[in-house]
């Protein structure tokens, strides 16, 4: 924060033993990149500083402290029900977390799954592979989490993909079985709201993710394509979900896509 050429990565590192399906991490970690080196490409200057040695999930994002100008990094902890929260400041990387005690003990197979924050930085929602979708409220202010509700928990989905929409009234679920749901979180009970927007078993949705246009961009795995939300402010099927919408030109997607921060490019 304020030093506009200096960025941090955070990334989470993986070991993958044979036979191991838990894909858990092993450290949180960051590197610190700076653009004005190597003729404007950069360079890093620091390369995987470690920040904890623990085993955790592999879910990471982040959020606009209340402040406008610090961030959260938010991850969570393996076999525990602990969300960490880590602000990065001018000054750098409090390396003393913020803890919240709250929601579902992560573990296999519960761990697959994204974490978002609404772009407003209210709510937090994630994913959790062969259990549930579940919604948080988050403090940008002091990055606890709070006041978890199940947004859905067939155990027979694997739930993967949670987006919000940018003016912060609907979370979206995808589910590698394929299907995708809208959530009004404006209503005391959410789940209630839940309105079905697709349902194909033989397409596996990936990552949601807000672009900075007000979309949201939809991974599709092993398809040449990428499907959109094309107005997903609107409730239900008005939310206009285009199949198709964007030809990778024989490239084929994972269940990816880059995360951003929704409150830093917060759209209209």
């Amino acid at each position: 924060p304020k030093v506009p050429h200096q960025y941090y990565l955070f990334h989470v590192y993986y070991e993958y033993p044979d036979g191991d399906l838990s894909f858990h991490a092993s450290s949180l970690n960051y590197s610190l990149i700076d653009m004005t080196g190597n003729n404007g490409l950069g360079t890093v200057i620091e390369k995987n500083q470690l920040i904890l040695a623990d085993t955790l999930d592999h879910k990471i994002t982040t959020v606009k402290h209340a402040n406008g100008t610090d961030i959260w990094v938010v991850t969570h902890g393996w076999e525990n029900t602990s969300f960490m929260a880590y602000l990065v400041t001018p000054t750098g990387i409090q390396t003393t977390p913020v803890i919240s005690t709250i929601g579902t003990i992560h573990e296999f197979p519960r761990n697959v799954g994204c974490l978002k924050a609404s772009p407003d930085g209210t709510k937090m929602a994630i994913g959790l592979g062969l259990y549930a979708a579940e919604l948080y409220d988050f403090d940008d202010g002091t990055g606890f989490l709070s006041n978890v509700q199940v947004l859905r928990n067939t155990p027979l989905d694997r739930y993967y993909g949670v987006e919000f929409s940018p003016n912060g009234q609907f979370v979206y679920v995808s589910t590698w079985n394929g299907l995708l749901f809208q959530y009004d979180i404006t209503n005391a009970n959410p789940a209630s709201t839940e309105q079905e927007l697709f349902n194909d078993p033989a397409v596996l949705i990936g990552t949601l993710q807000l672009g900075i246009d007000g979309k949201i961009y939809a991974a599709i795995a092993f398809e040449n394509y990428i499907n959109v939300i094309e107005n997903p402010n609107n409730a239900g099927l008005a939310c206009n979900y285009i199949e198709q919408a964007i030809d990778l030109n024989g490239r084929e997607s994972m269940i990816g896509l880059p995360p951003f921060i929704q409150s830093v490019f917060l759209v209209i």
